[in-house]
Parts: C-alpha cells; structure tokens; sequence
C-alpha cells in the first residue's frame, strides 16, 4: 500500500489535469496555426504571425530561406571562434550576421504579407 493520503491523490489528479489541459491548449493553438497557414490564396512565403507582430513560414520557400539563414549565422559563430581572433571578431563575424540579417529582413518584407499587430483571428475567418 502506498503511504500518499487523500491529498496528495487530489493534489496530483490536479496536477494532472492542468497538464492535460495545457496540451490541449497547444494542440488547439498549433491546429489553429496549420489552418492560418494553410489559408494562403496569394501565395506569401512569410505570413504574418497570429498573435503579435511579425512573420512565420508559410511555404516551402520561406522555410528555405529562414534555414539558409540559420545554418549560415549557426555556421559562422560556430566556425568563428577558431578562423578569427578577437580584433577581426567585428569585421569577420558581426558584419556578416548584420548583412545576412538585412537579407533576410528584405526578403521577408518582399515576399511575406505586410506586418501590422495581429490578436488571433477573426471569427469570420
């Protein structure tokens, strides 16, 4: 027999449950984010996110361009730390991820819907 009283079964059915809830949650956010994206009739590489401001993949392109850029800053500041000493670091480093920052902003801002804050959707939508 286990020594756990009444209160400690209340206690950890609660816990449960508000587990169980929160992955509903997220099960419903995330269904909830598939149905955004997949509603695309002008074709957006980036749409704008559902809550908040600014863009999330939407097509194959705009997961592509977003990986390119993580491999390439992921890469560099792996990579860095033994092809570079500390006075190149702002010039052999920085610069690069400045400059591959503003491509991906221009790219994003080209191909992706146009930002403005978003609280959800809309019941009708």
């Amino acid at each position: 027999m286990s020594d756990c009283g009444v209160v400690e079964k209340c206690a950890f059915l609660l816990f449960t449950d508000k587990i169980y809830g929160f992955i509903l949650f997220l099960m419903n956010l995330f269904d909830e984010y598939v149905a955004y994206l997949k509603d695309n009739p002008d074709g957006y590489w980036f749409k704008a996110k559902l809550y908040g401001i600014g863009w999330m993949p939407a097509k194959k392109q705009g997961w592509a361009v977003l990986g390119m850029y993580l491999l390439f800053v992921l890469g560099l500041v792996l990579l860095a730390p033994n092809m570079v000493n500390d006075e190149q670091a702002m010039t052999h480093v920085m610069v690069p991820i400045f400059v591959a920052t503003a491509l991906l902003l221009a790219i994003v801002l080209r191909t992706g819907e146009p930002l403005k804050w978003h609280w959800g959707r809309k019941h009708g939508e």
